[in-house]
């Protein structure tokens, strides 16, 4: 009986025990000075909160980033929420405000912001300004201006840049040497302007689309579905 006892109560320490550290574990800290070298040589820990300024020197790890984040490489956890100016930022829960890098802006979530990079990247739905050299996202109200624009689904805004790029339905303003997009309603102005199906116009040296509702202008208007397959000038189907 007394080793039963002996027993019970070194199980019940151990999962008392156990039961501490998951509590301590999910416990966040709140702090409104960040600052870390090479994660885990940071204050205050990985796990915790910044409400005010986070320096990376060069480098720190938080949870949420709220106020203004400088440094060399800004990593969160949860969020940014306000100003990011370092040469690399990554966001994995998403950015409300503005990202500003020598090099990268990554945001692996939905994002409320603008970017300001050689490379910008929003991993889902974004409401947003890209600007930069390469800009890429996956869905996306805004404007990208860029050398190369990017967006794998539905594009509501603008983009401006050598190659635009709308592998779903854009409605909007392209501007660029090359636009493409699988459907536009809107305006396409370039050198060469590539639909599936437009409903708008185009203006353009090429301007080629299977099916339309609106009109083409320029040297060489093609409508594969339409009255006249192709024209010089100008080209319409309503």
């Amino acid at each position: 009986m007394k080793k039963l006892i002996i027993a019970a109560v070194a199980a019940l320490s151990v999962g008392l025990g156990f039961a501490g550290s998951d509590e301590d574990e999910a416990k966040v800290g709140y702090s409104p000075l960040g600052i870390g070298f090479v994660t885990p040589a940071q204050y205050p820990s990985a796990r915790s909160n910044i409400y005010g300024l986070r320096l990376s020197l060069p480098m720190s790890i938080n949870k949420d980033v709220c106020g203004l984040d400088l440094g060399v490489v800004g990593l969160t956890a949860g969020g940014i929420y306000g100003l990011q100016v370092t040469p690399f930022n990554w966001s994995d829960g998403g950015a409300y405000g503005m990202q500003i890098a020598g090099l990268a802006n990554v945001i692996d979530n939905n994002a409320i912001a603008m970017q300001v990079a050689p490379f910008n990247m929003v991993r889902g739905d974004a409401a947003v300004a890209q600007i930069g050299v390469f800009n890429y996202a996956i869905s996306y109200i805004g404007l990208q201006m860029g050398v190369l624009n990017w967006n794998c689904t539905q594009l509501i805004g603008s983009q401006i840049g050598a190659i635009n790029v709308n592998a779903e339905e854009m409605t909007g303003f392209f501007c660029g040497a090359l636009n493409y997009c699988d459907g536009v309603k809107g305006f396409q102005l370039g050198v060469i302007n590539v639909a599936d199906r437009a409903n708008g116009l185009q203006i353009g040296a090429i301007n080629a689309v299977n099916e339309m509702s609106g009109l083409q202008i320029g040297f060489i208007n093609m409508i594969c579905e339409g009255a006249l397959p192709l024209m010089v000038i100008a080209n319409a189907s309503f």
